[in-house]
Parts: C-alpha cells; structure tokens; sequence
C-alpha cells in the first residue's frame, strides 16, 4: 500500500509574527499519516533541556514515522515505549535491531539504497548511546523526505 506524499505549510502566530511551519503528510486509503522533518541538533538539546522527556516523544515519534515509510505497521511507537518500560528496557534491545530493519525497508521502498544498521543500533543500545540511534534514523527519515519526495 502506498500513499502518496505532500508538503503542507502551515503558518502560525507566534510571538506577534507569523512562523512557517512545515508538515509532511503521507495520504492513505485509511487515512494521514504525518511526518515530520526534525532538526537533529534541536531534538538533542530539547532532550537534555527537558530531562529526557522529549527524548520519549522523539523515540516515540521516529518509530511510527520509521513504520509508515516502511509500510510495516508490526511497530507503534506507543507500544514500543510500553513495552520497554514493562520490561525494564530489555524490550529496547529488540527495538533496537528491529528499527534497523524497518528503516532498510523504508529505504528501499523510497527507492533508495538501503542501509542496514540493525547491529550498529543494538550495540549502541549496549553502550546506552540510545540517543545517537535516534539521530541516525532521524537522519535517514529526514534522507527520505528530502531525496525522495523533493522537498
């Protein structure tokens, strides 16, 4: 199932001027499917700012975003951060391989050439360097958007 994809700019108020924002959507049969093109080193700082609590909406982000490009809907990221807190973070290291390879798939089915970094995410889980996983598959989301649907 493939949906296709558009560039949405939304301006708000902000502070007595307008700010652009800039959504991209991906429309499904079933629905819209929004992702978002994140500044890397913003989402860092945001991190460390809020104590880590950005850090679980990002990782709950980049998971989704991840399942919708791969068209592999077996991972939510809502389910995915639940399931690591009731296993105490055991759940993270399966996370961590099975993210590698949804984004291989969203590579591929992006038509570009897939990388697969499944190992490289599961020993960053074992040196918790969690947050530079994200940032490569941030990356590589912002890769897609960017090679792929021209924006």
């Amino acid at each position: 199932m493939r949906g296709f994809f558009e560039k949405i700019v939304v301006l708000r108020r902000s502070f007595d001027k307008y700010v652009e924002y800039t959504i991209y959507m991906t429309i499904y049969n079933e629905g819209v499917r929004i992702i978002q093109k994140r500044n890397i080193g913003l989402a860092i700082i945001f991190t460390i700012l809020t104590c880590g609590l950005y850090g679980i909406y990002w990782f709950i982000s980049i998971t989704d975003e991840a399942s919708n490009l791969s068209g592999d809907n077996s991972m939510s990221g809502g389910m995915a951060f639940l399931l690591t807190v009731v296993t105490c973070g055991i759940y993270f290291f399966f996370w961590s391989y099975k993210i590698g390879k949804i984004m291989c798939q969203a590579q591929d089915r992006a038509g570009m050439m897939p990388n697969d970094n499944s190992i490289l995410y599961l020993i960053l889980a074992f040196l918790q360097l969690s947050i530079v996983s994200c940032c490569i598959i941030q990356s590589d989301i912002n890769n897609i958007i960017d090679r792929n649907y021209g924006f």
